[in-house]
């Protein structure tokens, strides 16, 4: 059981784990040694969530889309080969109509050919159904979980640019990827740190890629203002707060985006939304405590769009197998 305490710092940390202890415990009411602790016990050591940087790929040129698959026999399901294409960027098993979702980083069509076949090859004859949904447009993505949705005192600093992503949800408007950053060695290596450990001081970060403090520091900051990053945060493990996760694909006839919006904003339990194309125009991914609250969200659901539901499919996740939130390959 949390206390309200470590709830508020979970909450924080979720908004931008980039916050220094000093204003964590400001906000909390407690000493900088006690965050300290908390974030130890809580984070690395009872591995409640983990700290995270979401780039938004589409500002380095790059595309992705969603690759689901339903496979013959589970057993022979290769995901291990499948982490090592590095233009996967996320990997999840699921039951329900299909067993795994991969989410595929390109910057061409062609590209995005090549590594299908690539993943087709890996499974072989082990496929049988796959749809490719494209992303359009991402509506909600937020790190909170309504365990510890309490109130708080949000640490502001007009000094410390990254204290600019201070938001409990943000969502990616339309991006135009025709203008495609130049990364520096440094930067590629800083990129690296941060998707290892998103809290990184800049000094462990240049520690860790021979360079100095300040260069760290103005790397940082460039990605933040130049909107290569979209979040630094602290992503739940929901099973640890005896949650489990779902989503929902959708095909809705005319899509109306004001009024996703406005749907996602007012459920605490979604944490991602997106509008695709394809067979299916709509994700949602959920979180519950009892499998009873989802019947609920599927009638909200059909209620909000009533006859314009085309197509409804809900899957259950079963086990994320990666997840860096860039792609790799820029990388090499």
């Amino acid at each position: 059981m949390l206390t309200l305490n470590q709830k508020k710092i979970l909450k924080l940390l979720a908004i931008n784990c980039r916050f220094t202890n000093k204003d964590i415990a400001k906000s909390v009411g407690i000493s900088e040694d006690a965050v300290a602790y908390q974030i130890e016990k809580l984070i690395v050591r009872e591995k409640l969530s983990s700290f995270v940087a979401n780039f938004v790929i589409n500002k380095f040129g790059f595309y992705h889309h969603h690759y689901l698959i339903r496979v013959k026999d589970l057993d022979k399901l290769n995901v291990e080969s499948l982490k090592e294409i590095k233009e996967i960027f996320f990997i999840n098993t699921s039951t329900g109509n299909y067993d795994i979702q991969l989410i595929i980083a390109h910057s061409t069509d062609e590209e995005l050919i090549r590594v299908k076949e690539q993943i087709d090859t890996i499974l072989r004859d082990n496929i049988s159904e796959s749809v490719m949904l494209k992303f359009f447009k991402q509506y909600k993505f937020t790190n909170m979980t309504p365990i510890y949705d309490v109130a708080v005192k949000i640490p502001a600093n007009r000094k410390n640019p990254l204290y600019k992503l201070n938001k409990e949800n943000w969502y990616v408007e339309d991006v135009d990827c025709s203008q495609i950053p130049s990364l520096s060695l440094g930067e590629k290596q800083t990129i690296k740190q941060l998707i290892k450990n998103a809290r990184a001081t800049y000094s462990e970060i240049g520690k860790n890629t021979s360079q100095s403090y300040e260069t760290v520091r103005q790397q940082i900051i460039k990605f933040a203002q130049k909107g290569y990053i979209g979040n630094f945060g602290a992503f739940p493990n929901y099973e640890k707060y005896g949650y489990f996760g779902v989503f929902f694909l959708m095909n809705v006839a005319e899509l109306d985006d004001k009024k996703i919006l406005a749907y996602v904003a007012t459920k605490k339990n979604i944490f991602y939304a997106a509008k695709l194309i394809g067979k299916y125009n709509l994700i949602l991914y959920y979180v519950a405590e009892k499998p009873t609250e989802l019947h609920r969200e599927s009638y909200e659901l059909r209620q909000l769009f009533k006859e314009k539901v085309l197509g409804l499919e809900m899957l259950t996740f079963e086990k994320t197998a990666k997840s860096v939130q860039f792609p790799m390959v820029l990388l090499d």
